[in-house]
């Protein structure tokens, strides 16, 4: 006789069987969806069964009794059975590879004997939403479903486990945390705590997650540690996350990402202040870094960007921006509305064509190996409009480099050494007048001096120093020779021979004065040396330094009460320069001065100065 094996019932729009159902004890396959009694029947024994799938029906937690367990079912597909409240007894079914209880609404939670299901391999509970506990889990699981759920924390055997493939928890909104133990999840593709609410902190995450998703969590920072670990990460989403106040200084590492999403954050940002992206794969800064309104760093060096919005400019307090060896064509010319900013680093940025007007307070400016730009705006109009708010708490030194932007047009080199007299002779005048007391005192970091009077001592100690290095064989023009203010110097320096390199270069120049006066007196000033980095790579072009000292006088007569009285009377200088190339391991001789120049600063030309620039931008 033939007998039935496998029985499937595809029932719509039923109306309620009135008559009592016999199955054959030799079933091995029974899919009836919606199944529309509570139990099995009672004659029926599943000991036969592989397969259950009685999917949204109206059976109950335990339908079978004991003498009809299935001891040989693998599968068994309970999705959307809203009356069960518990799983049926499959403590005996040690065949068991895959339990599916998906949006089971009123089940509260998974027996302990789960653990002990050593052949399981898949456990979906997914919008189980009032399911708040889970035990621990068996060994050869490696698929488990529990987003939508109410658990509140996850066994730490799931977070060690070594075959778990893939893990949901998303929005599971009462998720506080996640084990502190060795995560060992095999989680190879992305990895999503989207949703969690209360989801504060994290310590590991699955090392092979490629994309992390962290959107409308409450996490307040992405540990160094956790994200160090994850290696092949090639996006982070941060959507909604209004707790988060910082991410990893070593972001860096992260050599393949590509994506760090913070476009839905609605709310201003008040405390990131620093954000690394340095060394990934990133190709667009989003407009709602406009959020991030405490940002004073963003370090993008080697990102794949080739633009950056305005409304980065628009943040108040961003002061270092560095987009070193970027793809970045351009620098938009909302950049002089980014008033704070004082370093820009632009460093090997091959793609580099143009410069707009720069704010007023940038005191650094890195544009090395920028080999296709062209055009550089002059500043001289803001550099003058600022002239009085110079910020002292930054320290007394400023750099605008230029070396080896080799298609600088003459235009643009005029702008590059106009705007270096105008910030030279400003850096003179606010010292002096610092020093004289006819400015006001500076703001200062108190994390990095012990009090006020130590900062202004340390401000008044340091030398003053402008430097500026650009392609060129001339000495600037407006070097020719009362309330005299220092010098400003300038060298055309030239290799010796063209030659190849694989490691950073610095010049460092030392400067003699000999002063003497009418009276046949004579002092020596000995300037400690000043460090130029350089460019790598061959080299057969000259370049201009250009520098300032504003303090000479103050160092001649050591002990002195007035060593600017012995000024008074000086009537010649001579000035020896001493220039060396070194590469960190020893001092090279391989430079020669081709030209030299040294011009004498004064209070009334550098006024002058200020209003021929200020006249300039009325035509």
């Amino acid at each position: 006789m033939y007998q039935l094996r496998s029985l499937h019932a595809c029932v719509s729009n039923y109306r309620p069987l009135t008559f009592s159902l016999d199955l054959p004890n030799s079933l091995k396959y029974l899919s009836w969806k919606a199944y529309h009694l509570k139990y099995l029947p009672s004659k029926f024994s599943a000991q036969n069964l592989v397969g259950l799938d009685l999917s949204y029906s109206q059976v109950v937690g335990q339908f079978w009794n004991e003498d009809q367990s299935p001891w040989n079912l693998k599968w068994i597909n309970l999705s959307g059975c809203k009356h069960i409240t518990e799983v049926p007894n499959l403590s005996r079914s040690l065949k068991i590879e895959c339990i599916i209880l998906h949006n089971c609404a009123s089940l509260v939670e998974i027996p302990s004997y789960f653990q002990h299901l050593g052949k399981l391999t898949n456990l979906c509970l997914g919008h189980c939403t009032n399911l708040k506990n889970l035990p621990e889990m068996p060994c050869n699981l490696e698929i488990l479903y529990l987003s939508l759920t109410a658990i509140e924390e996850l066994p730490k055997s799931v977070w060690s486990h070594e075959k778990i493939s893939h893990l949901d928890i998303a929005f599971c909104k009462h998720l506080k945390s996640l084990p502190s133990n060795t995560c060992k999840l095999k989680v190879s593709s992305s990895f999503s705590l989207v949703g969690c609410e209360s989801l504060c902190e994290f310590w590991e995450l699955p090392r092979d997650t490629t994309v992390l998703e962290f959107s409308s969590t409450r996490i307040k920072e992405l540990r160094n540690e956790s994200i160090e670990s994850v290696v092949g990460l090639t996006a982070i989403k941060l959507t909604n996350c209004k707790s988060l106040v910082s991410l990893p200084m070593n972001i860096w590492k992260l050599k393949y990402l590509e994506s760090l999403n913070l476009s839905e954050i609605s709310e201003a940002m008040e405390h990131l202040e620093f954000l690394n992206l340095s060394g990934t794969m990133v190709k667009e800064v989003p407009k709602s870094i406009g959020n991030l309104v405490a940002l004073r760093k963003l370090h993008m060096v080697e990102c794949s960007i080739q633009e950056i919005p305005d409304d980065l400019f628009c943040l108040t307090s961003l002061q270092e921006l560095n987009l070193s060896l970027t793809e970045i064509k351009s620098i938009r010319a909302s950049v002089k509305q980014a008033a704070q900013l004082s370093r820009l680093c632009l460093n090997g940025c091959e793609s580099l064509e143009s410069l707009p007007e720069l704010p007023p307070l940038l005191q650094c400016l890195e544009a090395k190996d920028c080999v296709s730009l062209k055009t550089v705006s002059s500043s001289s109009t803001a550099l003058a409009q600022g002239w009085e708010k110079y910020i002292f708490s930054r320290g007394l030194h400023e750099k605008h480099i230029f070396s080896d932007c080799r298609k600088l047009d003459e235009n643009a080199r005029s702008n590059i050494f106009g705007d270096a007299q105008l910030r030279i002779m400003r850096m003179a005048t606010a010292s002096s007048e610092f020093k004289e007391g006819k400015i006001e005192q500076p703001s200062y970091d108190s994390d990095s001096y012990g009090s006020y009077d130590d900062f202004v001592e340390e401000l008044l100690r340091q030398r003053s120093f402008v430097g500026n290095i650009c392609c060129g064989n001339e000495i600037p023009n407006w070097f020719s020779h009362k309330n005299f203010l220092g010098f400003a110097v300038s060298l055309v320096v030239a290799y010796k021979r063209g030659y190849a390199l694989s490691f950073v270069r610095w010049f460092r120049v030392g400067c003699k004065y000999n002063f003497k006066t009418s009276n046949g007196k004579s002092r020596e000033v000995n300037h400690p040396w000043c460090n130029l980095l350089t460019n790598t790579g061959y080299r057969d072009s000259p370049e201009v330094f250009l520098w300032c000292y504003n303090n000479v006088f103050e160092e001649v007569v050591e002990g002195a009460h007035s060593p600017t009285a012995f000024y008074k009377f000086v009537t010649e200088v001579n000035v020896d320069f001493t220039v060396q190339s070194y590469d960190g391991y020893e001092e090279e001789e391989e430079l020669e001065v081709k030209k030299c120049g040294i011009c004498l600063l004064y209070g009334k030309g550098a006024e002058m100065i200020k209003q021929r620039a200020l006249y300039a931008q009325d035509f």
